[in-house]
């Protein structure tokens, strides 16, 4: 079992320009030499989940403020955030939880 050791803030796009900001109080985020994994007790809705999320972001920790327009997504990419490949839903063993992937 992963222990939490980070919170994180994930930016979901839901179309073009405007993303959902969800925020995760615990997560497992492991950096690596092809990017960082991040394990999400539970689960994040449906259409967030798959490959190719590759406008998607995530930041560690909490970050406040929404992307509603064109400055806030300036402003979100001047913090560097990383860029989502994939958030899979595993739900085996009892304990469902998502895998986020990033490059």
């Amino acid at each position: 079992m992963l222990t939490p050791n980070a919170s994180c803030t994930l930016y979901l796009q839901t179309g073009p320009g405007a993303y959902t900001r969800v925020y995760v109080p615990a997560c497992f985020w492991q950096d690596g030499e092809d990017g960082v994994s991040i394990v999400i007790p539970g689960e994040l809705p449906e259409q967030y989940k798959g490959e190719k999320r590759e406008k998607d972001y995530v930041v560690q920790g909490e970050r406040m403020g929404e992307v509603t327009d064109t400055q806030s997504k300036r402003e979100l990419i001047a913090d560097k955030p990383l860029t989502i490949k994939s958030l899979v839903h595993c739900s085996f063993g009892g304990l469902p939880h998502c895998e986020v992937t990033t490059e």
